[in-house]
């Protein structure tokens, strides 16, 4: 059962300026009463950024305290009528399975909701941070979301001239405009970094390539590498190709 509930915020800026970014209504509410009228200087104008960060924080603990303690709640009350109610005779495997899909379903969406709040304060932090690094040095923007990557290792089987190694091949589609960093990562160990530059405010795909040994006198091998984002709000998202190979005598 979702709460409703009154909340006394009180954010950690000045009287004057809490005041000033304040609604009207709001502002009347908590002005003096006029048998006691206070002179004063007019407010200063809000500093959007703290304000908007104080409230988010704010607000992101209470809803995250609320909602685990109503999902806490829910789930329990649940749980416990079915565990204590005695076993369905009768239920099909079509009708186990809906049961367990409608769980999950369930199970999913509360689990998100929370997890969103979560990532929505991280990157919120992250993001300023990252935002004002770039400003001050003069960096180009890495603000780019990766929305998907796939990557692919030629060959991937079969019968091959191991000394000429696997290529592997890294598919972004990004929106930009703006610099991805990013690494290989080996699975015998090592990092190999690059960037790549997307330009546009729409879906744009990019490729890159990483050339992969195979060790001396192999007669057989298994190559994995792993790509992975690191810059930006798809900082940490990452795709695997492993390449299973016999080389030619």
């Amino acid at each position: 059962m979702k709460r409703c509930k009154r909340v006394a915020v009180v954010l950690p800026v000045a009287a004057g300026l809490a005041l000033a970014c304040l609604p009207a209504a709001a502002a009347d509410a908590a002005a003096p009463p006029a048998s006691a009228p206070v002179a004063r200087a007019a407010p200063p104008a809000c500093d959007v950024v703290q304000l908007n960060k104080d409230a988010f924080a704010l607000g992101h603990k209470e809803g995250l305290k609320d909602g685990r303690a109503d999902g806490f709640e829910d789930a329990y009350r649940q749980s416990y009528d079915d565990a204590f109610k005695k076993k369905q005779p009768g239920l099909t495997a079509d009708q186990c399975e809906d049961l367990a899909i409608k769980a999950f379903q369930e199970g999913y969406a509360k689990g998100y909701e929370t997890g969103f709040a979560d990532g929505r304060a991280k990157g919120s932090k992250e993001g300023q941070k990252e935002g004002k690094e770039d400003r001050k040095k003069g960096n180009a923007s890495r603000n780019v979301v990766v929305e998907e990557v796939v990557v692919t290792a030629t060959p991937k089987s079969g019968e091959t001239d191991c000394s000429q190694g696997i290529r592997f091949t890294a598919q972004l589609v990004g929106t930009g405009p703006g610099t991805v960093q990013f690494h290989w990562e080996r699975k015998a160990g090592g990092k190999v970094p690059g960037t790549v530059e997307f330009a546009k405010d729409q879906a744009e795909l990019k490729s890159v390539t990483d050339q992969a040994a195979v060790p001396a006198g192999s007669t057989s091998a298994s190559i994995s590498q792993k790509f992975v984002v690191d810059s930006g709000p798809s900082k940490g998202k990452s795709a695997l190709a492993t390449a299973n190979v016999t080389c030619k005598k």
